[in-house]
């Protein structure tokens, strides 16, 4: 996952003073890492270390890195920087050097090498095996003096209880950096590194825990207000919230410290004047809802005097926070993800907050809030917050079978039942034509979805494209060896290994990843069999792509162009910027919601299209039908909609209705398509 780091400047103050803050995050919420205040006086240059090596009693460092990695502190290659230490008296001294694939071109001093310097203290800490964990926690009167070094002597001198003076300098004595005051705070070995399995310790599962917060009654009441209509549950919980109507109103006043704002769908018991939305309809509702949440954040930014107020976005029913809990309002849970990216952009500024409707304490959220966690869940009574632990932590938690697996469904209905189920038939003994894949990457499409709900025709299993590594070919497999990576159609391949018909598979070309491998067969061999073999579409021809910012739909549009056909298009509004990106006239976009399209492409194509590939349902099948040209071809590739291809041929004679599947093609026809797909990826002739 990437760390994104966000770095806030202030402008100096008079006496050119300057404050800068640096966050980080990975998902959607940023961490406050360190505050530092920037002194534009020249700094003094401090006194030599002096004669090196120092006279002092040596301390042992060969063993130091394996030994902190065993309590828990794991530092890579990168930091393990530290070559040789002493002590004499107050003093500690180190040697620091970094290894050659190391530059410290573009840092004033490298991280890797300042940060080694400090480990002569865990050193001399490591001695005594009871002592508790001490890191680095602030620095004051910090000065640069040299930089491009690549190694350093260091002196760290105690002057307080877990405070020292550091000087570090050059091997000809010229001083680097220097720090004035650095203070060390105990770390809890709690958040050290688990031992685990290998891989284990990588992985992380959301748990909300409860927050332990001292709820006790504030001195004064507080001054909070709620714009609009509080909804029962906030009313609930802080009786006597003060009620603006509007910004306006708010702004009329002092800004209190913290605004609500409830954003919630209404219960079957309420009137909708009793609730943010106006409907009961779940996507309408999200609609109507993230637009107006949208409108009110912009205006919030944009007041000047709000920058000390937080606004509290508070849903009921938006997380599951509980392991009893469902999500009960899916409108509030798309306010959640709107409120998660203006927190990303605007740290500190937004609180999410989701309560139960259960009765609670007036003095829960005071406190809850006081903690300035960004997500707050209320449930039976406390307070909640969410965290990222180790799966390593939880035994029971994504532990595959002992013997080979995939992931396949325990029962249909829902996507809980996703999970790791026995694959013994990835191990046995290979028939004609079969190769042995160990998989690197899986695909999942929405057929996927609708195998795991249950809706899909049939039985079939997850998984059906992928990319991998040959580690095993059978008999009568030619052009496959050990070894080669290969892209293609998978049967079963959710798991680690994947037994295939080796006409279904190809070489990966050397310039894409496993990840971008394994999402193309499917989408391009679909357009690519349907568009050419069954519609034979050509140059000068038009086609009608359906829902065109999809996985199918996109690959066919790229296809068709690379025939030189005319492509028309369709998406839902929110999509449409996509397909405008790609190149596409607006006048070849139309909405994919309703039937308008028929009009519009009536207008510029009044001759009629060649080629309709439809995914949609209902009066879209009719609609794409009317726009078929004379000797037109309609491609189906939904499966919900499926209609009788002779009453399809009597009440239009002039056009072939064709329902097809890529399976369709056989593996002869698949791995012809699959090499003409390579060869138009490597050639750039198509988009990866």
């Amino acid at each position: 996952t990437p760390t994104h780091l966000h770095l806030h400047l202030t402008t100096p103050t008079p006496t050119g003073h300057q404050t800068l803050t640096i966050h980080t995050r990975t998902t959607t919420t940023w961490t406050t890492h360190a505050t530092a205040t920037i002194n534009p006086e020249e700094p003094t240059v401090p006194a030599e270390i002096g004669a090196w090596p120092p006279a002092g009693e040596p301390v042992d460092v060969d063993a130091l890195y394996p030994l902190l990695a065993a309590r828990g502190y794991q530092y890579g290659p990168a930091f393990q920087n530290l070559r040789r230490a002493w002590r004499a008296g107050p003093d500690v001294y180190a040697e620091v050097e970094l290894p050659d694939d190391l530059r410290p071109e573009g840092y004033a001093v490298h991280p890797a090498l300042a940060d080694a310097a400090l480990h002569a203290l865990i050193a001399v800490a490591a001695e005594h095996p009871d002592a508790a964990p001490r890191v680095p926690y602030s620095f004051s009167g910090v000065a640069v003096h040299a930089t491009l070094a690549t190694s350093v002597r260091a002196r760290l001198t105690a002057i307080g209880e877990d405070a020292y003076r550091v000087l570090l300098e050059d091997p000809d004595g010229h001083p680097v950096l220097s720090v004035d005051r650095l203070d060390l705070r105990a770390l809890d070995p709690a958040t050290l590194p688990v031992v685990a399995a290998p891989g284990t310790e990588l992985l992380h599962r959301l748990d909300w825990q409860e927050l332990r917060v001292d709820a006790t009654p504030p001195a004064e009441p507080v001054d909070w207000a709620v714009l609009g209509t509080p909804g029962p549950a906030l009313r609930g919980a802080l009786p006597g919230l003060r009620q603006v109507p509007d910004l306006a109103a708010l702004l009329a006043g002092e800004p209190p410290e913290v605004v609500f704002l409830t954003c919630r769908t209404p219960r079957p018991d309420e009137t909708p004047a009793d609730a943010t939305a106006t409907t009961d309809d779940p996507v309408a509702a999200a609609h109507e809802l993230t637009e107006a949440l949208l409108h009110r954040l912009q205006q919030w930014l944009a007041e000047e005097r709000l920058t000390g107020t937080r606004l509290v976005i508070t849903t009921e029913g938006g997380v599951a926070a509980h392991l009893a809990d469902q999500i009960a309002d899916l409108a509030a849970a798309a306010c959640w993800g709107l409120t998660r990216s203006a927190q990303a952009e605007h740290p500190d500024r937004f609180v999410l907050l989701d309560l139960d409707g259960r009765p609670t304490d007036p003095s829960v959220l005071p406190a809850a809030l006081a903690t300035a966690e960004p997500h707050l869940a209320v449930r039976f009574g406390g307070a909640y917050v969410d965290r990222l632990v180790r799966c390593a932590d939880d035994p029971a938690r994504l532990v595959p079978p002992a013997e080979n697996w995939r992931f396949g469904t325990t029962s249909a209905g829902t996507l809980a039942n996703v999970a790791m189920v026995p694959a013994p038939e990835a191990l046995r003994p290979l028939r004609d034509g079969e190769v042995r894949v160990r998989t690197h990457a899986t695909g999942l499409n929405f057929r996927d979805v609708l195998i795991a709900l249950g809706s899909y025709p049939g039985e079939a299993p997850l998984g059906s494209e992928g990319a991998g590594v040959v580690v095993e070919t059978g008999p009568g497999v030619t052009g496959l060896d050990p070894g080669d990576r290969v892209m293609g159609l998978f049967s079963e391949g959710t798991g680690p290994l994947a037994v295939c018909d080796h006409l279904l598979l190809t070489r990966t070309p050397d310039h894409l990843s496993d990840s971008q491998a394994a999402v193309l067969p499917i989408a391009y061999l679909t357009a690519m069999y349907g568009l050419g073999d069954l519609a034979g579409l050509r140059a000068g021809q038009s086609v009608l792509i359906h829902t065109a910012t999809g996985g199918v739909g996109m690959a066919a549009l790229h296809y068709a162009r690379h025939l030189g056909a005319t492509v028309h298009t369709t998406a839902s509004t929110g999509k449409q910027p996509t397909l405008s990106a790609l190149g596409v006239p607006d006048s070849h976009i139309h909405d994919s919601r309703t039937t308008a399209y028929r009009e519009g492409i009536a207008a510029v194509a009044p001759q009629g299209v060649d080629v309709v590939l439809n995914s949609l349902t209902q009066a879209h099948v009719d609609a794409g039908l009317a726009l078929l040209a004379e000797g037109g071809t309609f491609l189906e590739i939904g499966k919900t909609d499926i209609r009788d291809p002779h009453t399809i041929t009597t009440t239009h004679p002039h056009l072939t209705y064709q329902p097809y599947d890529l399976l369709d093609a056989g593996p002869t026809r698949i791995h012809q398509l699959l090499t003409t797909l390579t060869h138009l990826i490597t050639t750039n002739a198509l988009p990866a």
